[in-house]
């Protein structure tokens, strides 16, 4: 019910393991109990609401969660997290932490996806998803395309577009780059030529794709050069 195997909630009970407040947390958030009394040892339990804790108060949290009005709490708590979400990677391209970060993210969700077995779920109700099309929860594009990032902006492009197209289409500097992913881990950079200001573009494999986040931090070449795997 909580993500916490039986045994461990035996040795909490017993005190023989400390609650931890990641615990407590979700115990609260299942069921309404104030989560400071859990913390005290022989304190009565309380409802949020600071009333004695009984079955009434168990019962009603359980409807709730049974309700419509959950579906627009998801929403409402959707958003909330979005902008977060989008703060902290704000923060951490400031601080050059963003594929650390972005990576930790990726990483989180795939945990909780395995922890409350949401695997099956999430991977239907994703190629249900007519907004954002992916055939893998791993993807970062649409089936048969590749997104290319440049100074200004990013594009999604078909995978059979060719080299000399793509490098028509984006805008980066004398000392930058573009570069595109794939789903299929195919790797596009494009930069200055070190001897002359035409641009020069490459095409590299990767031998199995990754998150986008997951990836290594791409340095500023003067001119195209080879990244490891």
């Amino acid at each position: 019910m909580i993500g916490v195997s039986t045994s461990t909630l035996q040795r909490i009970e017993l005190g023989s393991l400390k609650l931890s407040s990641d615990v407590a947390s979700r115990i609260r958030a299942v069921t309404d109990v104030e989560e400071e009394c859990l913390r005290r040892v022989g304190r009565s339990i309380k409802h949020a609401s600071g009333e004695d804790y009984d079955r009434g108060h168990f019962e009603r949290c359980q409807r709730r969660f049974r309700s419509q009005a959950m579906n627009h709490e998801c929403a409402y708590v959707t958003a909330e997290l979005c902008d977060r979400i989008s703060i902290l990677l704000h923060a951490a391209v400031l601080r050059r932490h963003f594929p650390l970060v972005a990576s930790d993210l990726w990483s989180a969700i795939s945990r909780l996806r395995k922890r409350y077995h949401l695997e099956p779920l999430t991977n239907e109700l994703l190629k249900k998803n007519a907004q954002k099309v992916r055939a893998k929860w791993t993807d970062i594009a649409p089936p048969g395309m590749f997104v290319v990032f440049d100074d200004n902006q990013y594009q999604l492009f078909p995978n059979s577009i060719t080299l000399h197209d793509i490098n028509t289409n984006v805008s980066f500097g004398l000392e930058s780059l573009a570069y595109g992913v794939s789903n299929e881990g195919v790797i596009v950079e494009m930069t200055h030529s070190a001897s002359n200001s035409k641009r020069a573009a490459e095409k590299k494999q990767r031998p199995a794709p990754k998150p986008l986040a997951a990836r290594p931090r791409l340095r500023r070449p003067s001119a195209v050069r080879k990244r490891k795997a």
